[in-house]
C-alpha cells in the first residue's frame, strides 16, 4: 500500500523508482518526496558520516562559494539591520555563519559530530543533534536559516512548526531548496543531479515551498531564483537576454534554485 503524503497526509501517484525507492507526488498539494523508513540515525550512517559526505564539506570556500556567502549575508542584514540571535539548521562546518558579518549571536544545529565540532571552533554555539532536542526557548532566534538542508528532512512540517516556536514574531526564516518545477529538472527528470535519493527525501518546487510556509505560520516576503552549481553564473544572463522573446520563462524559472524570505506571521 503506497504511503500517505507526509505533508498533507494525503494519497499519492508513483512518478519513477530511483535506486530501489519510489518517488512518488501528492495527488493534493504536489509535493514529490520519496518513499522511505529512513530514520536520523540511519541517514547519518549512511550519508552524513560517509567519507564522500565528509571530503564534500571539509573543503576550503571556493571564490565562488565566498561570494555566495558574502551576498546572504548582505540579504540578511538587509532585513535584519540590527543583528540579533541567528540559528543555522544543517550548520555543518559553520562557513556560513563564520561569514556573516554584523551584531549576531551565532547558533547552530548539526547532527554530524565531526563537522560540528569544526563550527564550534568557529565560535558557534552548535547543538549535535535535532532542533527537537535542542531545547530552545520560544521566541528566542531573529533569524532562522536551511541551506540545502530541507532536502533531507524526514518530518519537514515538525521541523517548521518547531522553527516557528523558537522564531520571535515577525522573525526571519530562510529557506534554500533546489527547485523541481524549474526548466532544467523538466528537461533533465529523474537525471537531475538533485534527485539523489536516498540523500535527499524531498523535492520542493517553489510552489509546493511556499505552501509548506504558508502550513506552518510563515508568510513569504521574497522569492529568488538561482542557478545550481558554476553553470549558474551564466543562466541568470541567458534568461535575461531570451525572456523577452520566450514567453515560458515568466511561467517555468530557468534556475534550479529557489530561496525563500519569510517572516513569522504576528
Amino acid at each position: 500500500m503506497r504511503e500517505s503524503c507526509r505533508i498533507c497526509s494525503n494519497s499519492t501517484s508513483k512518478l519513477f523508482s530511483k535506486n530501489g525507492y519510489n518517488v512518488v507526488k501528492c495527488t493534493k498539494c504536489d509535493t514529490i518526496q520519496v518513499e522511505h523508513d529512513k530514520t536520523l540515525d540511519d541517514l547519518i550512517k549512511e550519508v552524513y558520516d560517509t567519507e564522500e559526505h565528509l571530503d564534500l564539506y571539509l573543503t576550503p570556500l571556493s571564490k565562488w562559494e565566498r561570494r555566495i556567502w558574502f551576498r546572504e549575508s548582505a540579504t540578511i542584514n538587509f532585513f535584519k539591520s540590527n543583528g540579533g540571535k541567528i540559528l543555522d539548521i544543517g550548520c555543518n562546518t559553520g562557513k556560513f555563519l563564520h561569514i556573516l558579518d554584523g551584531n549576531w549571536d551565532k547558533y547552530g544545529v548539526e547532527p554530524n559530530l565531526q563537522t560540528a565540532k569544526l563550527a564550534k571552533d568557529r565560535g558557534i554555539k552548535v547543538h549535535v543533534g535535532e532542533i527537537f532536542d535542542a531545547g530552545y526557548d520560544s521566541d528566542f532566534f531573529d533569524v532562522v536559516t536551511l541551506y540545502e538542508v530541507i532536502n533531507h528532512l524526514i518530518d519537514p512540517i515538525a521541523v517548521f512548526k518547531e522553527i516557528n516556536r523558537i522564531l520571535k514574531s515577525g522573525g526571519l526564516l530562510v529557506v534554500h531548496s533546489g527547485n523541481i518545477e524549474a526548466l532544467i529538472p523538466k528537461l533533465l527528470g529523474p537525471k537531475w543531479k538533485e534527485i539523489m535519493v536516498p540523500t535527499h527525501l524531498f523535492f520542493f518546487s517553489h510552489r509546493t515551498l511556499n505552501d509548506l510556509l504558508n502550513r506552518t505560520g510563515f508568510s513569504v516576503k521574497k522569492t529568488i531564483f538561482k542557478g545550481g552549481g558554476h553553470f549558474g553564473k551564466y543562466i541568470g544572463t541567458l534568461e535575461y537576454i531570451l525572456s523577452d522573446y520566450v514567453k515560458l520563462f515568466n511561467r517555468i524559472p530557468i534556475e534550479d534554485i529557489v530561496v525563500m524570505y519569510a517572516i513569522k506571521e504576528e
